[in-house]
């Protein structure tokens, strides 16, 4: 299933992409456009980008101009250098969400993201371990949720190694990890409708690895 991602979105993310690339300036897209590219269907209410630190300022301006809004730079740059975050209203697209680099697993997302490309489209979300571990270290729903679900989703494919790293330099551990899968484990027991041994072979699998 394609993900239901506006062309308009597509055009803006391309757009910034390239500009910024041949400054030499790395954006990574997170969610709702990493996940909805990496299989979860939901509605894309919030365009979040990771900004480099080298380059936040001309990031910053990038993305609001590519979208109209060029004019919240002065107040929107001071919001991202107090708080490390802004969030812009577009008026008309979903919400833009714009961080800066910040800790180590940032770093590690800026440092080494997977180029997104379909036909004329091209731009930068995370690998998908990182992106897991980025949402579960936000705290809050739905991204928690987000995170267990796409863990669960490509378990079979997930880099144990790679997760393991991101979770070692993010303030994630693996108890908390674990306690999160045990808690999806209950939820998925608790509907007696769901007889399929696979969901809870899947998620036992996890459950161990990550202990």
């Amino acid at each position: 299933m394609k993900p239901y991602i506006p062309l308009t979105i597509f055009n803006n993310l391309t757009l910034i992409s390239r500009r910024l690339i041949g400054d030499r300036c790395m954006v990574v897209f997170l969610n709702d456009v990493a996940t909805s590219l990496y299989g979860l269907v939901n509605p894309l209410t919030e365009i979040r980008a990771l900004a480099s630190s080298a380059c936040l300022d001309n990031a910053l301006y990038m993305l609001l101009e590519s979208f109209n809004i060029q004019e919240e730079y002065s107040k929107a740059r001071q919001q991202l250098v107090g708080n490390g975050i802004v969030a812009v209203s577009t008026r008309t697209m979903p919400l833009l969400v714009i961080e800066a680099e910040k800790n180590n697993l940032d770093h590690e997302i800026v440092g080494s993201p997977v180029k997104y490309v379909d036909e004329a489209f091209e731009f930068y979300i995370p690998q998908l371990e990182y992106l897991i571990v980025k949402l579960l270290s936000l705290r809050l729903y739905p991204y928690i949720t987000y995170g267990i679900t796409l863990l669960f989703s490509w378990a079979d494919v997930i880099n144990m190694d790679l997760l393991s790293k991101a979770l070692e330099i993010s303030e994630i551990s693996r108890k908390e990890l674990a306690r999160e899968i045990d808690l999806t484990l209950r939820h998925v027991e608790a509907f007696s409708v769901i007889k399929e041994e696979n969901i809870r072979g899947k998620l036992e699998t996890l459950l161990q690895s990550v202990n």
